[in-house]
């Protein structure tokens, strides 16, 4: 028996979550008393939002988890992701 398995990529190949993505973090940032550009947020979270976060970490002394736990909150109220150009 042959086993299919899917991959679903949604950020950035089927809807343009970044800039959503990057300005959740950033707020996250400020959220825990320090700033994050939004621009430099947006390159970092390109990589991946971990190492967005990971980042931010080390630079400011946070918990990799409270800043997650903040990126999650701001996050999840967002829900306007236009579609990458061809879809």
């Amino acid at each position: 028996m042959t086993k299919t398995r899917l991959i679903w990529d949604f950020d950035g190949t089927l809807y343009d979550t970044y800039p959503q993505i990057a300005a959740a973090l950033a707020a996250a940032v400020r959220d825990l008393g320090f700033q994050a550009d939004e621009k430099e947020a947006y390159a970092l979270v390109k990589v991946t939002v971990y190492h967005a976060a990971l980042t931010y970490s080390a630079r400011f002394g946070l918990s990799v988890e409270a800043l997650l736990a903040a990126f999650r909150r701001r996050h999840e109220v967002q829900r306007d992701f236009p579609p990458m150009p061809g879809f």
